[in-house]
């Protein structure tokens, strides 16, 4: 379900930010902005400021991300049996396709840093935390990044009429 509210508080809170999009996997904030929660944490979430959100999920996700809102899903393979890689270098490549497709590959890109707490979704769950930067900087290397936390936390702080009736 589309919430065009929440998309229209995203649009203007990156407009006063001075951000051109935001990129998000806490799992809060990429429900926040796609509508999707993702199953163990290594989905990604980007908002940009005219009004477009795409995720990256895990491909054994990508169903269940289609009941979100997001305008596009994009896979990707977080870990296979022959190759020993990060989540984050997994996420890679994928996310700078899609950044270079919204046109944001070299914008000021915001993200969430700080510190945080996540209800539990699974039995185990991924968080990207610090590493988030590094996946942005092999991702977006000419996009200027800027901490985005308090942002978020307002964003998500008051719901529109149609996430509190979910």
């Amino acid at each position: 379900m589309i919430d065009a509210e929440r998309m229209e508080r995203i649009r203007a809170a990156l407009k006063d930010e001075e951000l051109d999009a935001v990129v998000c996997a806490l799992p809060g904030y990429v429900l926040l902005i796609s509508g999707y929660w993702p199953v163990v944490g290594t989905s990604l979430a980007v908002a940009t400021r005219d009004g477009r959100r795409v995720l990256l999920v895990p491909e054994d996700e990508k169903e269940l991300a289609e009941y979100g809102g997001a305008d596009e899903i994009t896979t990707y393979q977080p870990s296979t049996l022959d190759r020993i890689q990060s989540v984050a270098d997994a996420a890679s490549a994928p996310l700078r396709e899609i950044l270079k497709r919204l046109g944001v590959n070299c914008a000021r890109l915001g993200y969430e840093f700080g510190p945080s707490s996540e209800p539990s979704s699974y039995a185990s769950m991924h968080l990207f935390a610090g590493s988030v930067v590094n996946l942005l900087r092999a991702a977006a290397p000419s996009s200027a990044l800027a901490p985005a936390d308090e942002m978020l936390q307002r964003l998500s702080g008051v719901k529109t009429p149609i996430e509190v009736e979910r």
